[in-house]
C-alpha cells in the first residue's frame, strides 16, 4: 500500500525550496524518520511521525519514533504522551521493551525519575532476550543514582520457633541476695521460648541534596514494624499471651554527611539519628546515635571499612544505657571466585541496670559463592558473640552469654517480576549462658523479597 505524503525536506527548506510531494510505503518513510533522528533532526522525524500517525494511529514503530523526536525536541509532555500511546498500542514483548524504555528516557528528561525507574522495570520486565534486559538494568542503575529522592518498601513473613527470645530451658537458677543462696524456679509462660511467625513491613526513605563529585548529603527516615502470630502449641504453653504482646515498632531519622576520598578510593561518613520504639504497644524508648565511617578499596579485590558509633537509650520502659561499637569488615574477592568477608564487633554498655551493662565481642565470616546452584545464589554466613555482664540479680559471679548464628540466604534470581526477586533465609541461632533464663535457641525461616539490581 502505498502512502502519499508531503514531507518537509530540511535541505531544500534551508535553501528556500517549495516543499515537495513524494510517494512511499510507510517502512521507507520509518526508515527516513530513523534516520533524521541519527542525523540529529527530530523536527523532521516529528513531521513523518504525525504523517504515519495519521495513517495508522495504532502504528507503534511509528510513535516510538515520534516520541524520540519530541523528547529531542524539547517537547516533553508531547514526548511522554506518544511514549504511552505506543505503551497502549504494543502487543509484542519488544514493542513493550521498546515503549517503557522510550517512556523512561521522557520522564528523565523531565527530572520525574522516580516513574522512570518504574518503567525501566517495565522494560526489564519485558525484554526480549538478555542483552536488551542488561541494558535496561544498566540505565536503572544509573537513573537510580541520580535521584535524589530513594524510597524501599520492607516485608517479609518468617517462621520462627522463638519470637519471643524466651528461654529453652524449664529451669532456671537464681541468686537469692537476701539467704546468699541459689534456689531453683520453673520457668513458664512468656518466660519460655514460644514459637510462631513473625510479620514485618517498614520502608526506608532517603533524600539527598547538595552532592558534588565530592560530597552529599542525606536525610533518612525508616520506619519497621513486627508483629507475631504463635502457634497453637505456644498458646498452650502461655495462656492468656498474645503474639501481639511482642509487637515492636521503630522509627528513626538522620543526617548523614558523605565525602569521597581525594583518590576517590573510598568515603568517610558522619551521621546522626534519633529514633523511638515501641513494646507491645506502649512507648519503650528513645534513643540517638552518632556514627563514623570509612570504606576504602585496597585493591581491585580487597575493600576494608569500619565503623565508630555511640549510642545513648533513654525511655519509660527501657533500661538507660551509652552505649559504644566498633566494628569492622574485610571483604576479599578470591581468585577461584566469590567474595570472602570477614567482621569483627566489639562494644561496651554502661547502664544502671544489669541487663544494659555490659561488654562485648563478635566475630563472623561470610561466603558468596561465585556461581548459582541450580540457578540459585546462596550466601552463607556465621558469626559468634561473647558478652560479660559484671553484675546480675540471678548469679553471684554476674553473667556470662555465649551466642553463635549460622544463615544461608537463597536468592532467586530466575523468578524475576518486574527487577524484584524473592529470598528465603535459614537461620539458626544458640545462646548460652551461666543463667538458664537467658538460654535460647532459635530457628527461623525468612521469606523476602528485594531489588535483583
Amino acid at each position: 500500500m502505498w502512502l502519499r505524503l508531503a514531507v518537509l525536506c530540511a535541505t531544500l527548506m534551508a535553501q528556500g525550496a517549495q516543499a515537495s510531494t513524494v510517494e512511499m510505503t510507510p517502512d521507507e518513510l520509518r526508515g527516513i524518520a530513523l534516520q533524521s533522528l541519527e542525523q540529529g533532526r527530530p523536527d523532521q522525524a516529528a513531521v513523518m511521525a504525525e504523517a504515519l500517525r495519521a495513517r495508522d494511529g495504532g502504528d507503534v514503530d511509528a510513535l516510538l519514533i515520534g516520541a524520540r523526536a519530541y523528547r529531542d525536541l524539547g517537547q516533553l509532555e508531547n514526548a511522554r504522551r506518544w511514549a504511552r500511546a505506543a505503551w497502549r498500542h504494543s502487543d509484542t514483548a519488544q514493542e513493550r521493551h521498546a515503549s517503557a524504555l522510550v517512556m523512561a528516557q521522557a520522564l528523565a528528561s523531565s527530572d520525574l525519575r522516580i516513574p522512570a525507574q518504574l518503567w525501566l522495570r517495565r522494560a526489564i520486565e519485558h525484554a526480549p532476550d538478555e542483552a536488551s534486559r542488561a541494558r535496561a538494568a544498566r540505565d536503572f542503575k544509573y537513573v537510580r543514582s541520580r535521584t535524589p529522592l530513594s524510597f524501599q518498601i520492607i516485608a517479609g513473613i518468617s517462621p520462627n520457633s522463638n519470637v519471643n527470645n524466651g528461654s529453652t530451658t524449664g529451669e532456671s537458677t537464681f541468686f537469692d541476695p537476701f539467704t546468699r543462696q541459689f534456689v531453683e524456679v520453673e520457668l513458664g509462660g512468656a518466660a519460655l521460648a514460644l514459637s510462631g511467625v513473625e510479620q514485618n513491613i517498614g520502608f526506608a526513605l532517603r533524600y539527598r541534596f547538595g552532592e558534588t563529585p565530592m560530597r552529599a548529603t542525606d536525610v533518612t527516615l525508616a520506619y519497621d514494624y513486627r508483629t507475631y502470630k504463635l502457634s497453637d502449641a505456644a498458646k498452650a504453653l502461655a495462656p492468656g499471651v498474645k503474639g501481639s504482646d511482642f509487637r515492636t515498632s521503630i522509627i528513626s531519622g538522620g543526617l548523614t554527611q558523605r565525602w569521597r576520598l581525594p583518590d576517590r578510593s573510598g568515603e568517610v561518613t558522619l551521621g546522626a539519628h534519633l529514633g523511638t520504639m515501641d513494646y507491645g504497644g506502649q512507648h519503650y524508648a528513645d534513643f540517638g546515635s552518632v556514627k563514623l565511617g570509612a570504606t576504602r578499596v585496597m585493591s581491585p579485590t580487597l575493600r576494608l571499612g569500619g565503623t565508630l558509633s555511640s549510642e545513648l537509650t533513654r525511655g519509660p520502659r527501657a533500661p538507660h544505657a551509652d552505649a559504644g561499637r566498633l566494628d569492622l569488615f574485610l571483604q576479599q574477592a578470591l581468585a577461584e571466585g566469590g567474595v570472602l568477608t570477614w567482621r569483627l564487633e566489639l562494644g561496651d554498655s554502661r547502664s544502671d541496670s544489669s541487663n544494659a551493662d555490659y561488654s562485648e565481642i563478635g566475630m563472623g565470616v561470610s561466603f558468596a559463592p561465585p556461581n548459582p546452584f541450580w540457578g540459585v545464589d546462596l550466601d552463607y554466613g556465621l558469626s559468634l558473640r561473647m558478652r560479660d555482664y559484671d553484675t546480675s540479680p540471678f548469679s553471684a559471679d554476674g553473667r556470662q552469654d555465649q551466642s553463635a548464628i549460622a544463615h544461608v540466604t537463597a536468592t532467586f534470581r530466575e523468578v524475576d517480576f518486574y527487577g524484584f526477586v524473592p529470598t528465603v533465609t535459614l537461620r539458626a541461632e544458640r545462646n548460652l549462658s551461666n543463667i538458664g533464663l537467658y538460654e535460647s535457641d532459635r530457628i527461623a525461616t525468612e521469606f523476602g523479597v528485594r531489588s535483583a539490581f
